[in-house]
């Protein structure tokens, strides 16, 4: 059963957003679906040459809030009358969309803008089947996107690719459409869902050598995600520097007045928020103990998002975890200072109540540092002539820039005796391992 939502569709473009809707994963028959109008689009769903069972609602596009309250409680309707079924809901609102991700009887779908979308054609599909070849286990939807562009070029989202693959979501796309024809299993569970392959009836199982070897940009960041480590480049920088603005702030601050190390750390996550859904707060002083902060339980939709590239981050970022994963580092690190001198240790509730004023030299290297230090723990090898690879899993990007950046983090733990350089045989470049394990004794 499919409920399509077009009340925030422009004039002149529903047969197009009806085009859109029947490529959607899924899509079966027209005899299957509910399209829903607003009443001064009624005319013009009227003239439509052909369409699914057209509902029109009483309000106007110009009354949004009474449009989604309509159609919430129709979604709801919909799912009563047939539990057996999944309601599968094609809107361009974030609030329908986030609505029927929080019910159980419904699949969401956005629509985003039509003339972006591209059907899923059976060499996208070949493509994936190549991609999961060799696959041991579950894997998230961007280190199979990494695996896509290994076979097909064409899937790479930057510099306007010639295939579908350089549409916002694809990947997701494609993926719901694997499962529709049992090619993976997907548990929503996990945000992002972590996806299944599943062997094909009657396929002879591929050797090892069709297997695709990732690159270890790949490697490095499945092996931070698996320990909870991010590394969360949409915003990790940026909020170092969130952070590092409200410990010079309290230094300024009268002292009922100064935030403390897990006020500090919220403060700089909802900014990262706050930048993602583009209403910026001004000031850090909301986040002090006894004063509302910006929700954290819900992330916030963003009213009227660009592309659906901007609605995902901001509405499936794992902030919670993001947070989580900033104290950590900071447990390790100890990079905040109080007005003594004195490290605070980030391990402890107590220590997370004491008022920073100052942060240690060099804290952010240390930071980053961490995560190197975990890939080596890992057993992942870290060279010098790598150090693209490295940005590219630190920074997600591999220019110069960025790869100065890993080059310092490494720098900063070879100077500070965490990592020491190991000559490679032909002494052409030097391999990174721990300190405590480069000179067994």
């Amino acid at each position: 059963m499919w409920m399509i939502d077009l009340t925030r569709a422009h004039g002149g473009t529903l047969r197009s957003a009806v085009t859109q809707a029947r490529i959607l994963p899924g899509y079966q028959s027209d005899s299957d679906a509910v399209l829903y109008v607003a009443a001064d689009q009624e005319p013009e769903a009227l003239a439509l040459p052909s369409a699914p069972k057209t509902i029109v609602l009483q309000p106007t596009t110009g009354q949004p809030a009474a449009i989604v309250d309509d159609l919430k409680m129709r979604l709801q309707e919909l799912i009563a009358a047939q539990p057996d079924r999944i309601v599968d809901v094609a809107s361009f609102r974030n609030e329908i969309l986030s609505h029927a991700q929080s019910l159980a009887g419904a699949r969401p779908h956005y629509l985003g803008t039509p003339r972006q979308v591209e059907p899923i054609v059976q060499a996208d599909i070949d493509a994936l089947s190549a991609a999961l070849a060799g696959a041991e286990g579950s894997l998230r939807p961007a280190d199979i996107g990494s695996r896509v562009r290994l076979v097909d070029p064409g899937f790479s989202t930057r510099h306007k690719p010639v295939k579908g693959g350089g549409e916002p979501g694809f990947i997701s796309r494609l993926l719901q459409e694997a499962e529709r024809r049992g090619m993976v299993r997907m548990e929503a569970s996990f945000n992002p869902p972590l996806v299944t392959p599943l062997p094909t009836p009657g396929s002879p199982a591929k050797a090892p050598s069709d297997a695709i070897s990732l690159g270890l940009s790949v490697q490095y960041r499945q092996c931070l995600d698996q320990r909870n480590l991010g590394p969360y480049h949409q915003c990790r920088l940026g909020t170092y520097d969130s952070i590092a603005q409200a410990v010079a702030q309290n230094r300024e601050r009268d002292a009922s007045q100064r935030l403390t190390v897990v006020n500090v750390v919220d403060y700089a996550v909802d900014i990262a928020r706050h930048q993602l859904s583009q209403t910026l707060p001004s000031d850090p002083s909301h986040v002090i103990a006894g004063q509302s902060a910006a929700p954290v339980v819900s992330d916030p939709v963003p009213s009227a998002p660009q592309n659906s590239t901007e609605e995902s981050q901001t509405n499936r970022f794992p902030w919670s975890r993001f947070r989580n994963f900033l104290l950590r580092l900071a447990s390790v690190v100890r990079p905040f200072i109080d007005d003594e001198g004195r490290e605070i240790p980030c391990g402890t509730l107590e220590g997370r109540n004491r008022v920073p004023t100052s942060l240690k030299e060099d804290w952010q290297l240390a930071m980053d540092g961490e995560l190197v230090l975990t890939l080596l723990k890992s057993g992942l090898e870290v060279e010098l002539h790598q150090s693209d690879e490295l940005a590219g899993a630190l920074y997600n990007s591999r220019q110069q820039p960025e790869m100065q950046k890993a080059e310092e983090v490494l720098w900063y733990l070879q100077r500070t005796e965490r990592i020491v350089p190991v000559p490679d045989d032909d002494c052409s470049t030097v391999v990174y391992k721990l300190a405590s394990l480069s000179n067994p004794t």
